[in-house]
C-alpha cells in the first residue's frame, strides 16, 4: 500500500482517496479477463495482481489493504460501467464483472441482507431512546445468537 501513496502532502482524507483511485484503476485493467461468474478471480489472486503478494488473513495489513480494495469496488460499482460481483465465503470467494442478470443475484442478495440489517439497526435505535438506554449502565452484552470462534 505505501507503494501506492507516494506524495506526503495530502491528508489523510486525500491519502486514502488517492489510494482507492489508484486501485480502482488497477481493478479496471484486471478485471476486464473477468467478465462473468464463470471467469472469476478469487480474492487471493486478485490481491496478488493488485499489490504483488498474496493475501494472508494472519496480517492486519493485508485486512486493511483490502478494505481499500472494497472501497475500489464500490466506487467502480457507482461511478462506471464495470459492476463487480463477490459471490461466495472466504477463500473460496471470486469476483468478476457482472454479464447476466443471474450473475447479479449474489450482490441483490447481499443488498436485500444489508437493508434487513439496517432496520433490524433502525428498531434498535428507536427502543435505545424510548427504554432511555443512555441512563443505562453502559456495558457490552454477551450476544446470544452467534458468538466468535
Amino acid at each position: 500500500m505505501s507503494s501506492i501513496i507516494t506524495t506526503v502532502s495530502f491528508t489523510g482524507k486525500e491519502k486514502r482517496e488517492y489510494a482507492v483511485n489508484n486501485i480502482a484503476y488497477k481493478l479496471l485493467t484486471i478485471l476486464q479477463y473477468h467478465c462473468g461468474e464463470e471467469k472469476g478471480i478469487t480474492q487471493t489472486d486478485l490481491f496478488k495482481k493488485l499489490f504483488g503478494v498474496y493475501y494472508n488473513d494472519d496480517d492486519l495489513k493485508h485486512f486493511v489493504m483490502w478494505d481499500f480494495v472494497k472501497k475500489a469496488m464500490h466506487r467502480l460499482r457507482r461511478d462506471s460501467n464495470c459492476f463487480i460481483v463477490g459471490n461466495g465465503y472466504s477463500r473460496s470467494r471470486i469476483y468478476y464483472v457482472a454479464t447476466t442478470s443471474n450473475n447479479l443475484l449474489p450482490y441483490i442478495k447481499l443488498l436485500k441482507n444489508s437493508i434487513k440489517r439496517m432496520q433490524a439497526m433502525t428498531r434498535r435505535g428507536t427502543k435505545a431512546v424510548n427504554e432511555k438506554w443512555y441512563n443505562q449502565s453502559w456495558e457490552i452484552q454477551e450476544k446470544t445468537r452467534r458468538k466468535l470462534k
